[in-house]
This record gives C-alpha cells, sequence and structure tokens, in this order.
C-alpha cells in the first residue's frame, strides 16, 4: 500500500509570468499581454506572455517594450509604467498646450452667469484640464467646470471607461444593484435577476477568467483577470432581462454577456432602449455568439458569450435592457456583463 508511486507536481509558473503553479493559476507580469494555460504534454503549459510595446508618445533603449522601460519622447513630459490590466501599461507622456487664460474675480461668478474663457486655438481637443497658476491669499476652490463646444450641438462627448457588471456587491463606481426594476430607482444602477441569486460558492481556488482573457470581440477584450478578479460571481436566475438605468443618455457601441461554461450557451432577444415616451425600442444592434473562456474554473474556451455591436445612432437614452437575455440550458446561470464602449451625449448651448 498504497500501491503506486507518484513525481506529480504542479509545474511553476513560466518566464514572464507569475503565481502559484500552472495548475492553480498564472497571470502574465505587468507589462505583458497574454495568458498561460496548463496542457498535458511537456512543458505542460502553453503561454503566450509578451511585453507590450512602448505607448504612443514614448519609447524604449535597445528593445522598445514596456518591462525593458520606456520614456516619454522629446517635448512630452511624464513617465509610462508596468501595469497588470489591459492595456497592461500607464502613460502620461503628454505635450499639453495652453488653450486660452483667464482671470476669477474674487467671491464673482459663483451663481448666474459662468465666466467663458475661449479657446481661440486648438481644434479637435479630446483632453481639457484646467490649472491654478497664481491665487490671493490662502487659495480658493473652482465651483464649477466645463468644457464645452461652440453653438448648439448633438454630439458624443465623454468616452467612459468600461463597465465591468459582475455581482450586486461588486459594482462599477458610482453604480449600485437596484431591488427590482432599475428604471424606476436611482440613476446608475443594473439588474440581472434578484440579488439572492448571485453567489460565489463554486469559486474553489479561482475562476477562469482570473487567469486567462475571457474573449476578445472586435478589438475589446474582456479582462477580468484582476478587476474584477475574485470579486465576480454567478447568478442562478440568468432567464431575466438585463436592464441599465444611467444618469446620462447614452448610447451603446458594445455589450458582452458572461457565461458560466460551455455547458451553458448565453442568448437574447434585442438590445433595446426607452424612448421620450417610455416605450421599449429596438436599438438596431445586431446580437450575435461568440465562443471563449467562461468564469467556472472548469470552463474550456468554448463557452457561448453573447454580444451586441453598436446601437443606432439615433438610439439614445437613460435606460437600455438586454431582451430575452437566457442560459439555453435548464440550469439559467449566467456570470455578468460588460459594456467597454458607451458614449454619453449632451446638448450644449455656449454663447460667446
Amino acid at each position: 500500500s498504497p500501491f503506486y508511486t507518484s513525481t506529480c507536481s504542479a509545474v511553476a509558473c513560466p518566464a514572464n509570468s507569475r503565481g502559484a503553479s500552472v495548475v492553480v493559476g498564472c497571470s502574465c507580469d505587468a507589462g505583458y499581454s497574454g495568458s498561460v494555460s496548463a496542457i498535458s504534454t511537456s512543458p505542460f503549459f502553453t503561454s503566450s506572455c509578451s511585453p507590450v510595446t512602448c505607448p504612443a508618445n514614448s519609447a524604449g533603449g535597445q528593445v522598445n517594450n514596456v518591462p525593458a522601460g520606456c520614456s516619454c519622447n522629446a517635448g512630452y513630459s511624464g513617465a509610462v509604467s508596468a501595469t497588470s490590466s489591459s492595456p497592461f501599461y500607464s502613460s502620461t507622456c503628454s505635450n499639453w498646450q495652453t488653450g486660452a487664460t483667464g482671470s476669477l474675480v474674487k467671491c464673482q461668478n459663483i451663481q448666474g452667469s459662468p465666466v467663458k474663457i475661449t479657446n481661440a486655438h486648438a481644434s479637435n481637443v479630446r483632453y481639457v484640464k484646467f490649472t491654478t497658476t497664481s491665487y490671493f491669499s490662502a487659495g480658493g476652490g473652482l465651483n464649477y467646470f466645463a468644457a464645452c463646444t461652440t453653438g448648439t450641438s448633438d454630439q458624443a462627448s465623454n468616452t467612459a471607461s468600461t463597465l465591468k457588471f459582475v455581482a450586486p456587491d461588486a459594482n462599477p463606481p458610482g453604480w449600485r444593484y437596484a431591488s427590482s426594476n432599475p428604471s424606476s430607482e436611482s440613476c446608475n444602477s443594473w439588474w440581472w435577476g434578484p440579488s439572492g441569486n448571485w453567489n460565489r460558492n463554486e469559486r474553489g481556488g479561482g475562476w477562469k477568467l482570473q487567469s486567462v482573457v475571457g474573449i476578445t470581440v472586435d478589438g475589446t477584450s474582456l479582462d477580468w483577470r484582476t478587476n474584477p478578479g475574485s470579486s465576480a460571481s454567478q447568478t442562478y436566475a440568468a432567464d431575466n432581462d438585463i436592464i441599465l438605468h444611467f444618469c446620462d443618455a447614452v448610447t451603446i457601441q458594445q455589450l458582452i454577456a458572461v457565461p458560466w461554461h460551455q455547458g451553458h450557451p448565453l442568448q437574447a432577444t434585442q438590445l433595446q432602449y426607452r424612448d421620450s415616451s417610455g416605450t421599449w425600442q429596438n436599438s438596431g444592434a445586431t446580437g450575435a455568439k461568440a465562443s471563449g473562456y467562461g468564469l467556472w474554473s472548469g470552463t474550456s474556451s468554448t463557452a457561448q458569450y453573447w454580444t451586441y455591436g453598436a446601437a443606432s445612432s439615433t438610439a439614445v437614452s437613460k435606460h437600455w435592457r438586454v431582451q430575452g437575455m437566457k442560459d439555453t440550458s435548464v440550469h439559467s446561470r449566467g456570470c455578468g456583463l460588460q459594456v467597454p464602449q458607451w458614449l454619453a451625449h449632451q446638448i450644449q448651448q455656449v454663447i460667446q
């Protein structure tokens, strides 16, 4: 007894990755993109961890990648550092230019018409910052600051960061999980079935999506390895509409619903928005299935996601829903969604 000998041992994480072992899960080091997967033949893993090229406005020395080190180009200030989440670097290399200058008078313009400082030089501006260069006595505060366009316009602004809706207790910053229907509750709330149907009971040693990128759709990756990481969850009430209530009127450019594993394929009927009369309308976005890794640790790479592309440019609303979402097996499981591309719309009137 025990009538066998065994030398089976867990393989260490390969170069340019970290983790307890390949069995437990490895993540690419900061500054590297890719994933590590276990296989049954030597060397018992496959790794696609590769260094990320230095970002725009920066360059490396003999080796032009983030792990080796990147410096801002001449004429740019800032720095580049490696990170462990997409795009696997953080860069502040910029060449800020002065668009306009002006003065704010003590205790004036706190109410009524604001001071307008016109930018007469730059065009096609994406980023604006306000800098106080001098102040009286102990200083003061900025009551209101807005970057506006000239004239009347109805245009997309405020391209948002990725929204990851992963659990009732792990919401995007500024968001909450609704008790029932978000449309009748406070804005920046969402719902995919009763909160009591969400749990992490089967997380075990970790989710699959803590070690791999789940899927890439039209150039956008679902990378949940560190955010949300272990905070991801699953619902046993996937056969419900997914409802989103934004504080701003938005148009959705892409939406990705995450499956449990290949045995629980997701599917939905329409991506809809609510018009000014309160009627739900088809947004015109095309729904499609796509294969990738599900949340569960035992998933294969053939789990069926359900995705939507861009809605019609006329589909603008605070209220959105994925109608007819369901797990097409009999178990009704789902694992959250990601809205990586959405645009807030504002109508602004500025009189120069």
